[in-house]
Order: C-alpha cells, then sequence, then structure tokens
C-alpha cells in the first residue's frame, strides 16, 4: 500500500456487524481516497488458561482462536468484497493496539463500532469504543450496529454536517475535522452551540477552522452556518441533524463539563448512545497533534 496516501483504520471485533462496519470503511476509503487497513486484536489471553500450564497446552486454544479470527476476517473480505489491508494482531489491549496502528501509519481516522445489546451506558458503547473516543491519536467515526447497514459514505456528498460546539478545545478540534470533511465531500457544515453561553463570532470560527485548511489540502472551504439552541446538547444535537438529514455528527470527546465525568464527557456518552447516525469524535489527546 502506498505511503503516501492517508491511511484510515477500521477496528473489527467479529461481531455481525464487523461486514457492515467494513462496508462503511471501505467506502470512506474510496470516496477519501485513502488507503484502508482493517485490524482485529484477540483481546488477553485465551479464557480459562493458567498462566502456568506448559506452551503444548495453550496452543490448543490459542490456534482455535486464531483460526476463527482468520476465518471471520477471511469471511468479511469476501462479503464485503473490500481491497484493503486486514491485520490480525494475537492478542493485547484491543483498544490500545488499535490506537498504536492508527499512530504508527498516521492515520487520519478510525472506524469502530459499538455493542449492540442494550445495558448500562459504558458497556452499550464498549469499552474499546469509548477508550478510542477519549483518547486515539486521530478523529475516531463511531458506527453503531444499528445504523452500519445503511451508513453509505459514498452518498454523503454535497451534505450538510453537523457539530456541536461548546467553546472547548476538543469542541473546535472537532469542527475543524468536520469542516475539512465538508470541504472533501463538496458540502456544508452548521455549528450548533448549545447552552446560555453567546455563539461565537464569524472572526473567532473562521480564525479556529482556518488550522483545518493548513493540512495540505486543496479543498475549498465549505459553507459553515450557525444554529444557537437551548435545552438538552445530545437531544438538540440529533433533533438539528435529523431536520438537516446530516449523514453524520461531529462533537469534541469531552467539553467544560467535570473530568470525573469518565473516559468521555457526559454529553459525548449521551450522543454516543442515542445515536442514529455516525458520530465524528474528535479526542481530546488528539490535540497534541492537532495545528489548532
Amino acid at each position: 500500500m502506498s505511503r503516501s496516501r492517508e491511511t484510515i483504520v477500521c477496528a473489527l471485533d467479529g461481531s455481525p456487524a464487523s461486514d457492515h462496519l467494513a462496508l462503511v470503511g471501505a467506502a470512506l476509503a474510496e470516496v477519501l481516497d485513502a488507503d484502508l487497513e482493517c485490524v482485529h486484536v484477540l483481546a488477553g489471553q485465551p479464557a480459562g488458561e493458567p498462566a502456568a500450564r506448559g506452551a503444548h497446552a495453550r496452543a490448543g486454544p490459542r490456534e482455535q482462536a486464531e483460526a476463527a479470527a482468520r476465518a471471520m476476517l477471511s469471511g468479511t473480505r469476501d462479503v464485503a468484497r473490500v481491497h484493503s489491508e486486514f491485520r490480525l494482531v494475537r492478542y493485547g489491549d484491543p483498544a490500545r493496539r488499535i490506537a498504536t496502528i492508527a499512530e504508527q501509519r498516521g492515520a487520519s481516522l478510525i472506524v469502530v463500532g459499538t455493542r449492540s445489546h442494550d445495558g448500562a451506558p459504558d458497556a452499550v458503547l464498549g469499552s474499546v469504543s469509548s477508550r478510542l473516543a477519549a483518547d486515539a491519536p486521530c478523529p475516531v467515526l463511531v458506527v453503531p450496529p444499528r445504523v452500519a447497514a445503511a451508513s453509505r459514505p459514498a452518498r454523503w456528498a454535497e451534505r450538510t454536517l453537523v457539530c456541536g460546539i461548546d467553546g472547548s478545545e476538543p469542541g473546535w478540534g472537532a469542527a475543524r475535522h468536520a469542516a475539512a470533511l465538508a470541504a472533501r465531500l463538496r458540502g456544508s457544515l452548521l455549528l450548533v452551540t448549545i447552552g446560555a453561553g453567546p455563539a461565537p463570532s464569524q472572526a473567532e470560527i473562521r480564525r479556529r477552522l482556518a488550522a483545518g485548511a493548513e493540512n495540505g489540502s486543496k479543498a475549498s472551504a465549505p459553507e459553515v452556518r450557525q444554529d444557537l439552541r437551548s435545552g438538552d446538547p445530545a437531544w438538540e444535537l440529533e433533533r438539528v441533524a435529523a431536520a438537516s438529514t446530516a449523514p453524520l455528527i461531529a462533537i469534541g470527546s469531552r467539553g467544560r463539563g467535570p473530568l470525573d465525568a469518565g473516559l468521555l464527557g457526559p454529553v459525548a456518552r449521551r450522543v454516543l448512545r442515542a445515536a442514529r447516525r455516525p458520530i465524528l469524535v474528535f479526542p481530546a489527546t488528539a490535540l497534541l497533534d492537532d495545528e489548532g
């Protein structure tokens, strides 16, 4: 694969939604003229394997797990007809391994799914998804299983992307990357400010978004509009996105809320839990490499 092109990393967990997730990643790679690397990590050690047992005793479960994972990746490649690099990582912390691969490849985006069952809020999002959304080295597109099959990046051209901003640096980071994506899709960007604070001025918006145009993109700057709302941020963002038929919502991983609210800020978690479309999350840690 050419290293001169940008890379999208797609994290596959082996669930039934993996085929759809790979399709989303492949379609995005085609639209953005990027390379795609699909990654599956065998988490931890095989279940029920005491560390004191010999290598021969461990070989059976390990080989079975690896064979099943390879079969999954092969099946996903065949069903989704994805032409990309597929990588199996033998054991480790999935979120850490995926983030490391994204950093090594200089990835512009990580595509990841969520769990499909109901339960505790963080369990629905899943530890891998929540950790990547919180501290990945690049933006993360979170695609819930219930919307993966209907997500068609090839149809995102010339549409409006919605981004929630609250004055925080991760929020502006999300706005910059959403603006860059909207420009490449020949679409527009709708910035939504929710709360009692004043909306940013046009001068501040231009200054904040200008950093996103310094990354070598030749795409023209997109049309940027504003919407000032009051009420619950997660609910209002979804309302605006639905009214605009936006294909995705962009948010920062945390805003100005309490730092003890978990890996993600409370608004980000609520937006992700209620998502009816893919959510583009700009992790606070990505600010280390962001030019804004």
